[in-house]
């Protein structure tokens, strides 16, 4: 099992999901950090402060272990660019609060082709790569390895992306193969609780990639063409994988499918017994 491991959770791609997983295997030897932006000074304390520590998890940048000056590896799971650049974009028209809304939706209500196209969010541009090579802007200022504007990403940042990954990242599931991710994950680091879920944080109300029209298909694809060679490059090396792993996986998914059906009638009598309470009251 490996000592110090750090979960980079890319937005938008299962890791409200993965992270209830995480939580119940690493207990109190994990420490997930909150929101978007977190303070680097905070972690650096905690980590440096907690020798027990084998988990790090939250939105961060690559080069968190160089900060924190402790030897880590890296995990995380990266999705399909074109379905990210989707999901991000519902995700921020229905949450009000959140800082993108307002010149998105209430001042401009913005197409989806238009939204990528403005250039609010690094996130919409590759955003894939530029965490994976420390320019994702979680850490503006006190840990971001690139400053690299909207529009302006270059080949070498893929291979940079390429380059950590395989030195640094023990493990790089995809989301479109969530369980598969999992129960290689479970493999990967020896995990001994329960890895059954209920889905989280999902983006409903959504257009699918089939359901796009041509031209906003292509300025999705246009601002995300590192991010897609990336996510085919991981693709290749994860069916390598899950071909090798061929019956382990298969007995693993057997299990995984009945841990999944118990977390969902613990979840649907959760939510009734809440909704009682809440009547009751």
């Amino acid at each position: 099992m490996i000592e110090k491991l750090i979960f980079l959770h890319i937005p938008k791609s299962a890791g409200s999901t993965i992270q209830t997983i995480f939580k119940r295997q690493y207990k109190k030897d994990g420490f997930f950090v909150d929101g978007n932006h977190p303070n680097l000074k905070v972690i650096k304390e905690k980590i440096m402060s907690d020798d027990k520590l084998q988990l790090c998890f939250g939105h961060m940048d690559f080069g968190m272990h160089a900060f924190v000056e402790q030897d880590y590896k890296y995990a995380t799971i990266i999705r399909d660019p074109i379905e990210r650049v989707i999901s991000q974009y519902y995700y921020v028209k229905r949450q009000t609060k959140h800082h993108l809304y307002k010149k998105a939706f209430k001042d401009n209500d913005f197409t989806l082709a238009e939204y990528v196209k403005s250039g609010l969010s690094n996130e919409l541009n590759n955003g894939q790569v530029r965490i994976l090579i420390g320019a994702g802007g979680f850490h503006k200022n006190l840990h971001t390895k690139y400053d690299i504007p909207f529009g302006s990403c270059k080949p070498w940042m893929l291979e940079e992306a390429k380059l950590n990954i395989k030195q640094h990242f023990v493990f790089c599931g995809l989301q479109e193969y969530f369980d598969e991710s999992l129960v290689l994950m479970k493999k990967e680091f020896g995990w001994k609780w329960d890895i059954g879920y209920v889905s989280q944080n999902i983006t409903h109300r959504r257009k699918k990639v089939l359901e796009l029209d041509n031209i906003t298909l292509k300025v999705i694809r246009d601002a995300n063409t590192l991010d897609i060679e990336l996510y085919e490059w991981a693709k290749d090396a994860f069916l390598a994988n899950v071909k090798k792993e061929e019956s382990y996986i298969k007995n693993e998914l057997r299990k995984l499918n009945w841990a999944n059906l118990l977390e969902s009638y613990k979840y649907q009598i959760k939510n009734t017994l809440r909704k009682t309470f809440q009547i009751s009251r």
